[in-house]
């Protein structure tokens, strides 16, 4: 299953940030409903003086990277259609994403804008809680405190795939870094052995909008796909 969040709703999650230092990537499985509309995927925000990095969608049905100034365009969008997509904020210079069609080919986007600043909200499915709302779903979403691909590279498609299918605790290299993940099965998140947690304090999520998002459809993942350990859902490691 999945987190539903409504556009008409102006729903989305968000929360203060876990740590304010990069790299850092995000991964989750994402569900358009609509074309010609857009919205926001993942936006990492200074709420003073609103600079941001982000990823989404926009009403020309492409996907779009924004450095705070600058933004670039990559890819297509099409209506009802799951996408796996990570972004890795790799440098105050280099942010890159990947964007896995669940019935197409890779594609990917790299930003470059040279911009510094401190963060402290995170949202899912919005800019800043004020606006761009997505439409559709989320799940299987995790956060780690590294560059999956250290080279600072384009991300290897084999290790998208990966990702995508298997899940992030599938790659040693990553699941050592995850610092949360939240598979979204119901919108409360913290199932247990559906949520993890390994840095503290732990950031609890804030849904905004109208209502509750509702459970939305399951996206198309195999019966390998590995989710955190089932017995302990909150599993904390030095950091």
């Amino acid at each position: 299953m999945s987190m539903f969040l409504v556009t008409a709703n102006s729903q989305y999650v968000g929360q203060n940030i876990l740590f304010t230092t990069l790299p850092m990537t995000i991964g989750a499985w994402v569900y358009n409903r609509g074309v010609g509309v857009g919205g926001t995927i993942f936006d990492y925000i200074a709420t003073v003086g609103l600079d941001d990095w982000a990823l989404g969608t926009k009403s020309t049905n492409v996907f779009f990277l924004w450095g705070d100034a600058v933004e670039t365009t990559f890819g297509t969008v099409a209506a009802n259609t799951w996408y796996y997509v990570v972004l890795r904020l790799i440098s105050a210079a280099n942010r890159r994403a990947a964007v896995l069609p669940a019935t197409g080919l890779p594609v990917h986007g790299q930003n470059t804008d040279n911009v510094s600043f401190t963060p402290d909200k995170f949202y899912v499915g919005s800019t800043n809680a004020t606006g761009a709302y997505f439409d559709g779903c989320f799940s299987k979403f995790f956060m780690t405190d590294s560059d999956i691909q250290p080279d600072g590279l384009q991300l290897s498609n084999s290790t998208l795939y990966q990702l995508a299918y298997y899940g992030p605790f599938s790659i040693p290299h990553i699941s050592a870094r995850v610092v949360q993940y939240e598979s979204w099965r119901t919108p409360m998140g913290g199932t247990q052995g559906e949520s993890f947690y390994a840095k503290y304090p732990r950031q609890p999520w804030t849904f905004g909008g109208t209502g509750v998002p509702a459970v939305g459809i399951e996206p198309p993942i195999i019966g390998s796909y590995r989710p955190p350990n089932k017995y302990s859902p909150i599993m904390p490691r030095p950091v």
